[in-house]
C-alpha cells in the first residue's frame, strides 16, 4: 500500500492533497476489510463479498459512515487504480471488481425495496380504479412500467457476474 502511495506523484497524481485523499480512502477500505476478516489481496470472490458489505456500510450504515454517490464514485475510482497497480506489480492476480460494477452496486443498495414497494402500490391502485378513469390508469401504468424498469436495471447491475476464467 505504501509503495503505491509513494509512486502516486510519478503516476499522474502530482497534488499533495490527492495523495492524502488516496491514502485515507485506501486506509478506510483496508481497515474495513480487516475488521471483516478479509485481506487486501484476498481472492476475487472474498474481495467482492467485502465490497458488498462495504457498499451497505457506506450507503445505508451509520450516518457518519455514509457516502454520497459522488464520494463513492471517487472512492471506487481510487480502489480501481490501486488494484490495477497491484496486478501490474504482481500483488493481485485479478482486479476484484470494476469501477462500473462498484458504482452500480452502490446505486442499487437500499433503493430496490423502495422501487419494489412503489411498483406494488401503483399496481394495487391501478386495480382499484374504475373503468372510466382511463387517463389516470394510463398515467399510472406508465409510472408502474418505469418502476419495473428501474428494478430490472438494479437487479441486472447487482447480479453476480461469472469470472472471466469461468466462461
Amino acid at each position: 500500500m505504501n509503495r503505491w502511495l509513494r509512486e502516486l506523484p510519478a503516476s499522474g497524481a502530482p497534488a499533495a492533497n490527492s495523495w492524502q485523499t488516496y491514502a485515507r480512502m485506501l486506509k478506510d477500505w483496508a481497515e474495513f476489510l480487516a475488521v471483516h476478516g478479509v485481506g487486501l489481496f484476498e481472492s476475487r470472490e472474498r474481495l467482492k463479498a467485502g465490497l458488498s458489505r462495504y457498499t451497505g456500510h457506506r450507503a445505508t450504515g451509520p450516518v457518519k459512515a455514509r457516502f454520497a454517490a459522488t464520494t463513492w464514485g471517487q472512492h471506487m475510482s481510487i480502489l480501481s487504480l490501486f488494484y490495477r497497480w497491484a496486478m501490474a506489480e504482481g500483488y493481485a492476480s485479478a482486479e476484484p471488481f470494476t469501477y462500473r460494477a462498484a458504482r452500480a452496486l452502490f446505486a442499487g443498495t437500499g433503493r430496490r425495496p423502495v422501487w419494489a414497494e412503489h411498483a406494488e402500490r401503483t399496481k394495487t391502485f391501478i386495480g382499484k380504479l374504475g373503468k372510466t378513469r382511463t387517463v389516470e390508469r394510463d398515467r399510472l401504468r406508465t409510472d408502474h412500467d418505469r418502476a419495473q424498469r428501474v428494478i430490472a436495471e438494479i437487479d441486472a447491475a447487482t447480479a453476480p457476474k461469472p469470472d472471466k476464467d469461468e466462461q
